[in-house]
């Protein structure tokens, strides 16, 4: 490549991947299948794109794309969060049911043994990960040449035993990154391109649009989060009769926890109002 072009295939790999993914975040859709023949290597570092006819179109809710892009981060820097990373991928692909249990969790107190029901998710899909696969990190994956979110999807989410409905937009950003991924794996330079772009494109984002590191998912009614929650726990049952145990044994909990705030609050205005002076009294002794 250095001879024939006077290029550095690193070089290009690397700004493929960074205009790529900063192209997310500015532009109205990018390359949806950036394979190699899809490709051109040009001379002076230069590399070019053709064909577009498969277009990925930005993602609607960027700070959730955002969010998942950091996490992707902690894989190639040995920082591998199973929990996290599934929090994320639930937060971007399957954006409706994050927030319908992030809305049905605000109602509900939180305790270090009742955490929220988003993160008692995200703890099932870490447990069954260990299980599949054993308390595997970030550089064996690497080393071993596998896909994070193919190894994921296949211990965590086998049969799509969590009962997920992915967005068409979401699975067509999911096929670029993983088209380009899996370029740069091809030519083993993973190790030397993906650290760099990540963290380059996270750097630039946090300084250009810090709006990106909020979590704002849009309020939604309990009415519209408890039947996204009822007919996603339906596929579960269908799928996963002991999963579907273990999350009816969270949300009852919650709702337990739930009555008995609003009971101790009733309880504590009684209370207040039995131990109150009488206003008459007060007035008489004045």
């Amino acid at each position: 490549m250095d001879e024939q072009l006077g290029s550095d295939l690193i070089a290009q790999c690397t700004t493929l991947g960074y205009e790529l993914l900063y192209g997310i975040f500015t532009l109205p859709r990018i390359q949806g299948d950036p394979h190699p023949g899809n490709i051109k290597v040009l001379e002076d570092n230069r590399i070019g794109l053709i064909d577009f006819g498969i277009a990925a179109p930005a993602p609607k809710d960027k700070s959730s794309f955002f969010g998942l892009i950091q996490e992707f981060e902690k894989v190639y820097h040995d920082s591998l969060d199973v929990e996290s990373l599934f929090g994320q991928f639930i937060r971007f692909f399957v954006s409706d049911l994050y927030r319908a249990l992030k809305r049905l969790s605000e109602l509900q107190v939180q305790t270090e043994d009742t955490p929220d029901l988003n993160q008692t998710l995200n703890r099932i899909a870490h447990q069954a990960f260990e299980k599949h696969a054993g308390p595997i990190d970030a550089t064996t994956l690497r080393k071993q040449n596998k896909n994070i979110l193919t190894v994921i999807n296949q211990a965590v989410n086998k049969q799509n035993r969590f009962g997920f409905v992915v967005t068409i937009q979401s699975s067509e950003m999911l096929r670029a990154a993983q088209s380009y991924i899996a370029l740069v794996e091809s030519v083993g330079l993973q190790e030397e391109v993906l650290p760099i772009v990540f963290t380059s494109v996270i750097e630039r984002l946090q300084t250009e649009m810090p709006e990106l590191a909020q979590d704002d998912a849009n309020a939604m009614s309990v009415s519209d989060a408890v039947e996204i929650i009822t007919n996603w726990l339906e596929r579960v049952a269908d799928r996963d009769p002991v999963l579907f145990s273990s999350l009816i044994r969270r949300i009852n909990v919650g709702r337990n926890n739930a009555k008995a705030r609003k009971a101790k609050a009733t309880s504590n205005a009684a209370e207040t109002t039995e131990s109150a002076p009488n206003p008459a009294e007060v007035a008489e002794h004045a």
